[in-house]
């Protein structure tokens, strides 16, 4: 319908012309079904394959790098025994600035590399209100008590246990100096296999 101007003047009043109803002249809809529109169809299709394959080895990479967060140390505990090496445990909480940076610098990036692969099992509890966890054996705990056992008070703080959760070396508590760390974390996993090595070999209890 179109705007017609009756009689101009002070009062401009204008009426509607009655017309029939239908498309705009020029105005033409995307039809994905035409030639032109299957192209455009395809066209993104591709272009969005093209991107999920570019983005997917850096999501698995980041899949990778990410330290596991642990509920069951008694499972953790039994792959310990098995490969005969020391587990890692990151004591963490959720709005720690402190744990995310040591974890993004430091322990994500040495896991993603593979280089303590063979050399320890790294995993990661978060001892917030309400976070619970079945400890070494087996029981059903708040996350906070079990660290408790520990005396952690602070976050992070790493912990070297063996397959029965005893320590193998002394704990590290927060972040020194950044750029050091990797040289005490190398040195503290060598005092844990020294420590585990002496060890007789662990049984594992029957259930």
């Amino acid at each position: 319908m179109e705007l017609h101007h009756r009689n101009p003047g002070p009062t401009h009043r204008y009426t509607l012309a009655k017309e029939p109803v239908g498309l705009l002249p020029n105005f033409r809809l995307f039809n994905p079904l035409s030639g032109r529109g299957r192209r455009r169809v395809l066209l993104g299709a591709s272009v969005y394959a093209l991107l999920l394959l570019c983005y997917l080895p850096i999501l698995s990479a980041e899949d990778h790098a990410r330290l596991p967060l642990t509920t069951n140390l008694q499972q953790d505990g039994r792959l310990s025994a098995q490969q005969a090496i020391p587990i890692l445990l990151l004591v963490s909480r959720e709005h720690c600035a402190y744990c995310r940076l040591l974890k993004r610098e430091v322990l994500e990036p040495t896991r993603l590399g593979g280089h303590f692969r063979d050399r320890v099992i790294m995993r990661e509890i978060l001892i917030d209100p309400g976070r619970r966890l079945q400890d070494f054996q087996g029981r059903s705990r708040r996350a906070a008590e079990f660290a408790a056992d520990y005396k952690v008070s602070l976050t992070p703080t790493l912990l070297f246990l063996d397959s029965r959760g005893r320590e193998l070396a002394g704990p590290m508590v927060g972040i020194n100096t950044l750029e050091m760390f990797g040289l005490y974390l190398e040195a503290a996993i060598d005092e844990a296999q020294a420590a585990l090595r002496k060890q007789s070999p662990p049984t594992l209890e029957r259930q």
